[in-house]
C-alpha cells in the first residue's frame, strides 16, 4: 500500500475530529479482552516510535484523549466523542474507505456495516507492508456520540489476524452506547 493511500486512509480515521472528545467509558459499557493491559499516552508514543507498526499519519492519534490497551501482541486504541453526527456517516465513510480502495487496487481491504447491539458499526481492514488493521467506527442511534477504534497487529502472523478480527468482533458485541 503506498504512502498516499495511508495519508488518505489516516485523514479518514479522524473524522470525529470535530467531536468534543470524552473518555471512551463516559460514553459506552464496553468489556476489554482478559489480560488487556493499559497503555499510558507516553507508553504508546515510544511504542509507536520504536517500531514501525503505526504510519505517520497515524501517530498524530497519540496527541488525542483515546485509551491504548496492549493485548498481547495485539495494540487496541480507543476514541470517543459527542457531536451531531450526520445520519448518513457510516455509509458515506464507507464509501469513502471502498473508493479508496479501488484507487489503489487493494483487493484484499474490506469495508462492512454491522448491526449490533443499540448501534451500527462500520468495520474496515487493509494491511501495509508489514503489519494489519482493523478499524471500528461505531455511532449511537441518535447520532449523537461515536466510539472509534483500531487494532493493529503483526500482518505475517495467521493467528494475529484472527485474533485481532475476534477482539473487534468481542469488543463490538460487548459493548452497550450509554
Amino acid at each position: 500500500m503506498n504512502k498516499v493511500a495511508l495519508v488518505i486512509i489516516g485523514l479518514l480515521t479522524y473524522v470525529f475530529a470535530s467531536a468534543q472528545t470524552k473518555p471512551v467509558r463516559h460514553i459506552v459499557d464496553i468489556h476489554l479482552p482478559s489480560g488487556a493491559k493499559k497503555l499510558s499516552n507516553e507508553q504508546m508514543r515510544t511504542m509507536a516510535n520504536s517500531t514501525k507498526k503505526f504510519p505517520e499519519d497515524l501517530k498524530t492519534d497519540l496527541n488525542s484523549t483515546g485509551e491504548y490497551y496492549q493485548i498481547d501482541s495485539l495494540t487496541l486504541a480507543l476514541y470517543g466523542g459527542s457531536v451531531n453526527i450526520k445520519t448518513n456517516y457510516l455509509d458515506d465513510s464507507k464509501k469513502n474507505f471502498e473508493d479508496t480502495f479501488k484507487k489503489i487496487n487493494c483487493s484484499t481491504c474490506t469495508a462492512e456495516i454491522q448491526k449490533l447491539n443499540n448501534y451500527n458499526a462500520l468495520i474496515v481492514f487493509f494491511d501495509t507492508r508489514d503489519f494489519g488493521y482493523y478499524f471500528f467506527y461505531t455511532v449511537n442511534n441518535d447520532n449523537s456520540a461515536l466510539v472509534n477504534g483500531n487494532i493493529t497487529y503483526d500482518k505475517f502472523s495467521i493467528s494475529n489476524k484472527k485474533r485481532a478480527l475476534k477482539t473487534v468482533q468481542d469488543l463490538l458485541n460487548g459493548m452497550t452506547f450509554k
